[in-house]
């Protein structure tokens, strides 16, 4: 047998351990002991604060050494991601001390024998006073043993007839431990039995004054009583025992708030919260009004069964409009409520957490922390014990809790429709049934916050003549906060986003309200740094706060934003609280920062276009795109922002306006987004012609121009193309000029117009040529001579669209490129040449799947399912036409999916019919032409202008 001593100087069979890692390391195995302790954990004892890469190294070394020094090194073994030390009943001085201590009743001369014989296995402070955090607790629970020890002594001296003995000793007590109250109780009780009442008096006095002077409260039952038997004189007999506190009352706290009703949904995070197991630590983060208070109630009646010894409750109220609770006052009430009489209770914020963790120690107790602010506040009321839950709940994440303390996160993200919808209508009741869409309209006005659906479904049933349609308008109008506001502060949505407002520092609360400028809906990072005018390593580092303390939500690609009611309360506060010259100035930044960024996205996707440079230095946070995928990928993107951004240019500063639309076309024209693309365009012309700008109404009428043409509008794009050519004139701008009136010339092409479009083809050459533009050049070559196709004049449309393929080539066009090969393939297809067609139309394909031509990828594979067909390649035919089917049914439902003439008719001998996008194919003297709804996009390139 080893014999291991920590009352006092740490010791291994009589000898003193040397060395503070080698103390300090056996220390912290004893006390955890027969339970092991984690390699982390140990290191963190050993070297707090620090951080070494190779901890677990050096770790070991001490461990080899105390493994020396036990001369039994199976006495200390690697148990999983940690060690444990065996130690056998009896061998630890401590256990010895607590096991004297628990048969120390009976006879009082017994009781005395006892106790002095464990009061001799004192030699001084617990574990030698090792200064160490990992010791604290076991320190604090072994001295306060010593001195209940002490006090159980002097009452069984008491018992025993020695008053008059023990009264020096008590008086020493009593003035190392001012305010505790049993060696008052004692004192009082020896003096008084002694015949000396009045000093007897005077002990209670000093210990009241110092009750009330340092803790605010009044002695307990025991130190009254006594002073009413001293002043009436009552005999206190020497055979009556004073009360022992040796098994000290323990009540049974049961503190969670009600639980509120209604509760629905929510299952997959109560399934995590049943799922932790033994003592942990457990943080639910999320936004205000999530229901974090809500789901964490809830939760804790539930699994009541699981904490016999109680449930403790505190709002820190981190987020409010009152005082914040410290953790010292929220110690105090712990305690108090745990059993530990006020006199009792330490007047330091870590004595009081230490005797905390002690009471707790071996106790099955939920501690609900609600409303945390930060880690600070939280720490000090985390049990120590391995029995004990403990569940937080913040609007912050308290990432610290999770790396230091090992917590568990739950995120809480708001309700899902569903669950949202359910809630409401329990909330709710009958009057919810009335009408099911408006319903789900108040949830989504709601935000599927459940406080914002809580306090509608109250506003229902307080306010006559209110049902849920009239309800679902009101929540649809600018003042939706108002709708949901209540005389409580404590319940009404905005007061409780103030709270995490006026809590934010103020990089974060200045970049929160900015956020309610944004006319769209979510931003990058880079785009919020715009609007703050910060470079993007500060403003992410803002956004992490806002992230944390969920004011906004991040989606996985990095995105922020808040939801709609947030969203209206951060434009509230940037109205009151942002002056009107540094909103303007804000918003200017974020206009300029879209168009300068669409530009540059636009040079990535079609890097020969020319187009309208924006005026000034682009802002420092425009990213730089790596290729043509990484700006069609910002487009798709920010499609719905940009959307937004023309609208609010258009009213603020029209040359953004119009600028940011024609730095859109680009993208419309391959993703077919006519919607949009009208919108933008008609918003860009309005503005233009609002300030008499010739240029941009040009360029606004070329891209209407062409979607027109896209649209088979064909006459509305020959009005809005002829007066664009009369503005380019005015304008001076020959560029322009040249492409719009090659888009003309598609335009009358396409309406069988031939000699206008060859016209217009002709002029816009010559305007190409002069202007050194090859990839111009190029196009018009290739439409040209697919005009003669058309015509039947194979052998000059040969010619024109191999000098075509060259110009393209040598200009590095891949757009015209495809176009081209597209034209050579019908050549080769009309004069039978299948295999050669075939080659063509699959080179054509290849950059068109590159460049992320849907409508261009559709064409080119009905070719090549016809060219297969043709060539008896039925199977890889029918390949080709179902994907051409399916890229075309995903378009848009202005694409039509019709069975055409280009192959035999299904059920023909060796024939397939195969459905394509297009309207019935029409026939001139040569090979069919291509329909006009997908030509369009393969006879020009619109997107400069």
């Amino acid at each position: 047998m080893v014999e291991f001593a920590v009352l006092g100087s740490i010791r291994i069979g009589g000898v003193a351990v040397t060395g503070r890692m080698q103390r300090t390391l056996l220390a912290v195995l004893l006390s955890r002991a027969p339970a092991p302790v984690s390699v982390s954990e140990l290191s963190e004892h050993l070297w707090p604060g620090a951080r070494h890469d190779r901890a677990a190294q050096r770790l070991h070394l001490h461990v080899h050494r105390l493994r020396q020094l036990l001369g039994d090194p199976g006495r200390l073994s690697r148990v999983d991601d940690g060690y444990r030390l065996r130690v056998r009943p009896g061998e630890l001085d401590a256990e010895r001390f607590d096991a004297l201590i628990r048969q120390a009743e009976g006879s009082p001369e017994k009781c005395v024998e006892l106790v002095d014989a464990a009061l001799a296995l004192w030699r001084g402070a617990p574990f030698g006073g090792l200064d160490s955090p990992a010791l604290t607790d076991a320190a604090a629970r072994l001295t306060e043993r010593r001195l209940f020890a002490t006090e159980l002594r002097y009452a069984a001296e008491l018992r025993r007839g020695r008053h008059a003995a023990v009264v020096a000793e008590l008086t020493d007590a009593v003035a190392r431990h001012p305010l505790r109250e049993r060696p008052a109780e004692l004192l009082m009780t020896a003096l008084y039995r002694s015949g000396r009442r009045a000093e007897a008096l005077a002990v209670y006095r000093r210990t009241r004054r110092a009750l009330v002077d340092e803790l605010g409260v009044e002695p307990g039952d025991g130190l009254r009583l006594l002073e009413r038997q001293v002043l009436a004189g009552e005999p206190i007999a020497s055979d009556r025992p004073v009360p022992e506190p040796a098994r000290p009352f323990r009540p049974t706290p049961a503190q969670l708030p009600h639980d509120m009703g209604a509760f629905t949904g929510r299952s997959r995070e109560l399934a995590e919260l049943e799922s932790v197991a033994g003592p942990a630590v457990v943080v639910i983060s999320g936004t205000a009004g999530v229901g974090k208070t809500w789901l964490a109630v809830h939760w804790g009646h539930r699994a009541q069964n699981r904490f016999p010894d109680g449930q403790l409750h505190v709002d820190l109220r981190g987020y409010g409009p009152d005082d914040a609770v410290s953790p010292h006052d929220a110690l105090a009430g712990f305690l108090r409520s745990l059993g530990v009489e006020g006199s009792d209770v330490p007047t330091a914020t870590d004595e009081r957490a230490a005797l905390f963790r002690t009471v707790l120690a071996d106790r099955r107790v939920l501690v609900l922390i609600d409303n945390a602010r930060s880690v600070d506040q939280v720490r000090p009321l985390l049990p120590g014990g391995r029995s004990s839950f403990t569940v937080v709940t913040s609007r912050d994440e308290l990432t610290g809790l999770v790396v230091r303390e090992g917590a568990r996160r739950l995120r809480l993200d708001r309700m899902p429709a569903r669950e949202a919808v359910a809630s409401f209508r329990r909330m709710a009741g009958a009057a919810a049934d009335a009408d099911p869409d408006a319903v789900a309209t108040v949830v989504e006005r709601c935000a599927r916050l459940p406080l914002a659906l809580r306090i509608a479904a109250e506003q229902m049933s307080c306010r006559p003549g209110l049902d849920v349609t009239r309800l679902a308008a009101e929540l649809g109008e600018d003042d939706r906060l108002d709708a949901l506001d209540l005389d409580e502060p404590h319940v009404a949505v905005r007061s409780v986003f103030s709270w995490s407002y006026t809590n934010a520092d103020p990089p974060a609360a200045r970049l929160f309200r900015l956020y309610g400028l944004h006319p769209g809906r979510d931003l990058s990072p880079p785009a919020m740094a715009a609007l703050a005018g910060t470079d993007v390593p500060a403003t992410r580092r803002v956004i992490g706060s806002l992230v944390r303390t969920g004011m906004v939500e991040q989606g996985p690609d990095g995105r922020l934003s808040p939801h709609d009611l947030m969203r209206e309360y951060a434009r509230e506060r940037a109205f009151a609280d942002e002056p009107p010259r540094d909103r303007d100035e804000a918003l200017r930044r974020l206009r300029r920062w879209y168009l300068h960024t669409a530009v540059a996205a636009r040079r990535a996707v079609n890097p020969g276009a020319g187009s309208i440079e924006p005026e000034g230095p682009p802002p420092s946070q425009v990213p730089a795109f790596a290729d043509r995928g990484a700006g069609l990928r910002w487009f798709e993107v920010e499609r719905p922002n940009l959307v937004a951004m023309v609208r609010h240019a258009a009213g603020t500063e029209p040359d953004i306006a119009w600028q940011l639309a024609g730095a859109l076309l680009a993208y419309f024209y391959l993703g077919k987004h006519w919607d949009d693309w009208l919108a933008t365009h008609h918003l860009g012309l309005a503005a233009a012609r609002g300030c008499d700008d010739p240029l941009g109404s040009a360029r606004m009428l070329n891209g209407l121009g062409v979607a027109y043409s896209d649209l088979g509008r064909h006459h509305e794009a020959v009005a809005a193309h002829e007066e664009a050519d009369t503005l380019h004139v005015v304008a001076e701008d020959p560029s322009g000029m040249a492409w719009n009136l090659n888009n003309l010339g598609v335009v009358y092409d396409e309406m069988d117009r031939f000699a206008e479009a060859l016209d217009r083809y002709e002029r816009a050459l010559g305007l190409f040529t002069a202007l050194g533009d090859g990839r111009g050049r190029g196009l018009v070559l290739c439409n040209i001579g697919d005009l003669h196709l058309r015509t039947g004049n194979s052998g000059r449309a040969a010619e024109l669209i191999r000098q075509a393929l060259r110009v393209q080539e040598q200009a590095g066009d891949l757009e015209g490129q495809r176009f081209a090969l597209r034209g050579l393939g019908d050549l080769d297809r009309g004069a039978g040449r299948l295999a050669e067609a075939r080659e063509s139309y699959g080179r054509a394909l290849g950059i068109s799947r590159e460049l992320g031509d849907r409508a261009c990828t559709v064409e080119l594979l009905e070719r090549l399912a016809w060219a297969e067909d043709a060539l008896g390649n039925h199977d890889v035919a029918a390949v080709h036409a179902d994907e051409a089917a399916g890229i075309a049914a995903a378009l848009a439902p202005s694409v039509l999916l019709r069975t055409g003439d280009l192959v035999p008719e299904r059920g023909a001998p060796g024939g397939l019919a195969l459905p394509y996008v297009c309207p019935p194919v029409r026939r001139a003297n040569g090979p069919s032409r291509t329909p006009a709804t997908t030509t369009a996009v393969g006879h020009r390139d619109s997107i400069a202008g």
